[in-house]
């Protein structure tokens, strides 16, 4: 009677819905994550964020919380700062994805806001094919999809919506 009671209890904890199975369980978990992104010694991109999971049934690690993104330009000085509420990075770092309300400020003049952006790291371009806004003093453009450099000197929208000092063009 006892073996048969074990038996039919793990059988229902089997059959439970929504019991994840230990390959989807994250393998890692982190509170406080940091990476730091180098090209040839020099730092590239600084990913902070409150919390860092990664399992192996997924080919990425999901971050989340107060997700900061740090890009540096190729003297070392920082080029432009991104905030989101969450994202993922790629096995080998080659391509960060965040998401949820998404800031990229660059030299106190340019600021982009999208819902999700891309990174990609041999290019070290920020890519979006959702809504962006691009504020400048001169004005701001609007568009669907985007490709940036990462400090928002040179940008390309789809779908462009221009306003300059409050007029539409």
């Amino acid at each position: 009677m006892f073996g048969l009671l074990l038996l039919t209890q793990c059988r229902a904890l089997e059959e439970t819905p929504g019991v994840e199975s230990l390959e989807a369980r994250p393998q890692l978990a982190m509170r406080q994550w940091e990476t730091v992104v180098t090209r040839r010694g020099q730092r590239r991109v600084v990913v902070r964020a409150d919390s860092l999971l990664r399992s192996s049934a997924q080919g990425q690690a999901r971050f989340g919380g107060d997700v900061r993104v740090v890009f540096f330009g190729p003297k070392g000085d920082t080029a432009s700062v991104l905030s989101a509420s969450r994202g993922t990075v790629d096995r080998e770092g080659r391509q960060i994805s965040v998401a949820g309300e998404v800031v990229v400020l660059a030299d106190s003049t340019t600021r982009l806001e999208t819902d999700s952006l891309r990174w990609d790291r041999e290019l070290e371009r920020i890519y979006g094919d959702g809504w962006v806004t691009v504020f400048r003093p001169e004005g701001r453009e609007e568009g669907v999809g985007f490709d940036a450099s990462a400090d928002l000197k040179q940008w390309t929208l789809r779908q462009v919506h221009t306003q300059v000092n409050g007029k539409a063009k």
